[in-house]
């Protein structure tokens, strides 16, 4: 976040505090006159690594320290009697390190689950009463050996230590001048955090993960950055509440990961907004917010620590996450004006929303504070009465707005946008909530947002969309559909014709013309021949129009001696299935005869993509073959029931069913 002080942030934060299932002291506190601080040598271990625990007190003593696994229910993982001693640290900590020694140092038993563990320490019965809470040190996150679920939720210690403002009273040490006139470039790893401000949204989604079912490995945002072949254990990765400094490894190995075909869920927002680089073994992260101060600007401008959208860098944080801090909105000093804000469903039919009941233009979350108080948003357009995407912010063409929320009138609080929530395909499915404060919704019992998220967790933890149908839309009576010149169109019962955008979502269907008794449609175009609509009708005329959005005339070409149900052009030849399932075919150009080819059996709709022939059966089979002109088999593809029409275009199989829907696959054959 840019414009936002530290000091608003921890303000702001002490309102979610209550989701962290921690009943604990703050890191570094006072109990009972003793000051106890401390951190971990690694933010993250595997089981069976050794990793050791550092601390200071302000008065040298015996403590009892507890190690707990965090969760659904905390677990005590281990209990000692340790020695904490009283030690200085060097001016410049923040940004070195504070070298304190260790004072406990253990190997990660293998026994012990993926997962996020909190160290205590409670004084020792003899110097002070022992009573009381507990202090936290620090935490850790314990990654699994060999994968023991498909979901990975990744901790944003990245983003924690850019805000650790660590030493405090203010003014404390960190990236933002709220905490110094002179804040740091570089910050360390190596010492207390005084906020840890991203557990508590990520514990209450570890939380909720596990008190509803699932299991779920962790990890850490260095994780991401250290090794390339990590994530790729995995089918989805989940991103929860600010996640807001990435460095390029991170990136790459996330993108990677995506065009691979692995998923993503970004329940946060401000996400990848600041590009970082680490040294000293990853123990000191380094951010100069500006392009003139970088030693690395003009030698290796895509690893210059600036926002990821400005130059040098050049690389908006939506072409990753779908959306993004240039058009969302932020609420720095009024929190009051969340209370009222929530999303507005855009697209009810989409599988996002299945067991809510929601319909378009409910809203919800209104009163859970979940819009807020750092919003992503994409460019977008309402094109009649349905939002698309622009694609001018770097927002992927195949971005599916799924709900808005208004927050234009933002600006006095901070910044004035919006929040989109959404997914997009690239091989892998990437969804985004696009805010911080998505767990909100966990603390209200009928909120949405509970099976929002199953939805989305149940659909990503597999591999998807390339064999999977998804609704984009309504389809209307249709009784033959087409797709060329970059529009889908469609003929209806009541003879006329439509088309709309091949997108993936709900948007409206224009008539455009006539569409006399028709009965199945193709679309083709080459390099030799405009784009053309052809259409045959149920008395065995075929005939031809331009694919242009409003009334032309029809030109029959001819008619044929029999009743077809479904036709396709491939290779500039006409091939229709016929209703005593035969499949025929003939040049478009010069007078040759039709030529019966194969066998179709029980076909209700045909197309073609990249040189193959697609059809529908009436029992809901999809089926492909190669368009020769002898007898071949055709080979299973997959199945939807109640087909009527079906067109391709891109990668893309479109299809109408009887009950209305339009629907949408990778073309891809098994």
């Amino acid at each position: 976040m840019s414009p936002m002080s530290r000091r608003a942030f921890l303000q702001l934060s002490s309102t979610v505090a209550g989701m962290a299932l921690t009943e604990v002291m703050p890191l570094g506190a006072y109990h009972l006159g003793l000051k106890v601080e401390g951190y971990a040598s690694a933010t993250s271990v595997c089981a069976g690594e050794a990793i050791r625990l550092h601390a200071r007190s302000s008065i040298a003593s015996k403590m009892r320290l507890h190690i707990v696994r965090v969760g659904g229910v905390d677990v005590l993982m281990r209990a000692r009697t340790v020695w904490v001693g009283s030690y200085q640290s060097p001016p410049e900590a923040p940004e070195v390190g504070c070298g304190w020694p260790p004072f406990y140092t253990f190997t990660v038993p293998a026994t012990w689950p993926s997962g996020c563990y909190r160290v205590d320490v409670v004084p020792h019965r003899g110097l002070v009463p022992s009573k009381g809470p507990a202090t936290t040190l620090c935490y850790f996150i314990v990654k699994a050996l060999q994968p023991a679920s498909p979901m990975l939720l990744a901790f944003t210690v990245t983003t924690a230590q850019a805000y650790n403002g660590w030493p405090a009273p203010w003014p404390g040490k960190s990236l933002y001048l709220s905490d110094s006139p002179t804040r740091l470039r570089h910050v360390s790893f190596d010492r207390p955090d005084n906020h840890q401000h991203y557990m508590p949204q990520q514990i209450a989604f570890l939380t909720w993960l596990e008190r509803n079912g699932y299991v779920a490995d962790y990890c850490t945002s260095l994780d991401l950055h250290t090794d390339p072949a990590f994530l790729g254990q995995y089918q989805l990765l989940l991103s929860v509440g600010h996640d807001e400094y990435w460095s390029k490894e991170m990136r790459d190995h996330v993108e990677a990961f995506i065009a691979n075909g692995g998923n993503a869920a970004f329940f946060s927002a401000n996400t990848c907004y600041w590009q970082v680089r680490f040294e000293k073994h990853h123990r000191t992260m380094v951010c100069y917010k500006n392009a003139r101060e970088d030693p690395l600007t003009g030698v290796e401008n895509d690893r210059v620590t600036v926002e990821w959208r400005n130059a040098p860098v050049n690389r908006p944080e939506n072409t990753l996450t779908g959306v993004g801090t240039l058009h969302g909105a932020a609420c720095f000093l009024n929190f009051a004006v969340m209370d009222d804000k929530a999303y507005q469903v855009r697209f009810a039919k989409h599988w996002v929303f299945e067991g809510t009941g929601l319909v378009d233009g409910d809203v919800f979350g209104q009163g859970e504070r979940i819009v807020g108080y750092e919003t992503d948003a994409a460019d977008f357009v309402e094109v009649d009465g349905f939002p698309v995407v622009t694609g001018r912010d770097g927002t992927p063409p195949s971005f599916v707005i799924l709900a808005t929320a208004d927050l234009r009138d933002w600006g006095p609080a901070g910044q004035a946008g919006w929040a989109t929530m959404g997914l997009y395909h690239r091989n892998g499915t990437v969804f985004t909530a696009g805010t911080t404060d998505w767990v909100s919704g966990f603390r209200v019992p009928q909120s949405a947002v509970h099976q929002i998220t199953r939805n989305v967790l149940n659909r990503l933890c597999e591999p998807y969309p390339a064999r999977q149908w998804e609704v984009i839309g309504h389809a209307n009576s249709v009784v033959g559909m087409a797709a060329v010149a970059g529009k889908l169109f469609a003929a209806s019962a009541d003879h006329r014709l439509w088309w709309r955008e091949p997108i993936g979502q709900e948007v409206n269907w224009h008539d455009i013309g006539h569409a006399n008794d028709v009965v199945a449609m193709a679309g083709w175009e080459s390099a030799t021949r405009p784009g053309t609509l052809f259409a045959a009708a149920r008395d065995g005329r075929i005939g031809w129009r331009e694919p242009v959005g409003y009334e032309v005339y029809w030109t029959d070409i001819e008619t044929v001696d029999h009743a077809i149900v479904a036709m396709a052009i491939t290779h500039d030849t006409l091939f229709v299935a016929t209703i005593d399932h035969r499949l025929l075919m003939k040049p478009l150009e010069g007078h040759v005869p039709w030529q019966d080819v194969g066998h179709t059996n029980d076909v209700v709709a045909m197309t073609a993509l990249h040189g193959t022939l697609f059809a529908a059966a009436h029992d809901g089979g999809i089926w492909w073959r190669e368009p020769v002109s002898y007898e071949v088999n055709w080979q299973y593809v997959t199945y939807l029931e109640h087909i009527v029409g079906l067109a391709a275009l891109g990668d893309k199989l479109f299809a109408a069913t009887s009950d209305r829907q339009l629907w949408w696959r990778d073309a891809l054959l098994e």
